[in-house]
């Protein structure tokens, strides 16, 4: 027996880096899950989730800017297993290496779109959705870039400071029915900090 047999979580963000990871943790305590990914490669993804979830596991591919994003999320978990007990907000969107100076407004509005936005539509899909109080839990993927001063990390840290006051907020206003979370990793290796290393003027030394 897991420690998640048969709950039925959301992950956003699943199907790379430190999302993928909760999913194959996830799988392997016994959690049926909606795993959510951009559309790109969606026929890998699908695969990927099928690889480790089997059965248990379904993909949304969304863009969680879409209007209708959320919902159409948490409609898959309520047709595919028919509860929600667990949303994990992890899909993020970098923005590294750009001066505060330098900010490119519209790419700005973009992270902030993805990064707290979309956690903000999911938080009020799901929350509705989960019914026992004993399983009902939402966790945000933060940053320790939304908690220090991180140089050329203005605008992304400054959304993921927004998503852990969103959460202080939420875990009062949602208590005691839903338990309301944030983690702040630090830095992390998968894709996008193997983004961040490639656009170095020289990746090795750095």
């Amino acid at each position: 027996m897991g420690r998640l047999d048969d709950r039925v979580a959301i992950v956003t963000g699943g199907t790379a880096g430190i999302g993928a990871a909760i999913v194959r943790r996830f799988a392997a305590e016994g959690a049926r899950q909606v795993v959510v990914g951009t559309p790109k490669d969606e026929a890998r993804k699908r695969a990927a989730v099928a690889d480790v979830c089997g059965e248990r596991g379904v993909l949304v591919a969304v863009d969680l800017s879409e209007e209708g994003a959320a919902e159409r999320i948490v409609g898959a978990a309520l047709d595919a297993f028919g509860r929600l007990d667990v949303l994990v907000n992890n899909a993020g969107l970098d923005y590294s290496g750009v001066h505060v100076l330098d900010t490119d407004l519209a790419f700005s509005r973009r992270v902030f779109e993805v990064n707290f936005f979309a956690a903000v539509a999911l938080l009020k899909a799901a929350a509705p959705a989960m019914r026992d109080p004993a399983t009902a839990a939402v966790v945000n993927v933060a940053s320790r870039a939304g908690i220090v001063g991180i140089r050329s990390m203005g605008v992304y840290g400054a959304s993921k400071a927004a998503l852990i006051s969103l959460t202080r907020s939420a875990a009062l206003e949602l208590a005691p029915d839903v338990r309301v979370n944030a983690v702040a990793p630090g830095m992390t290796e998968g894709p996008m900090m193997d983004a961040w290393i490639a656009a170095q003027p020289d990746p090795e030394a750095f």
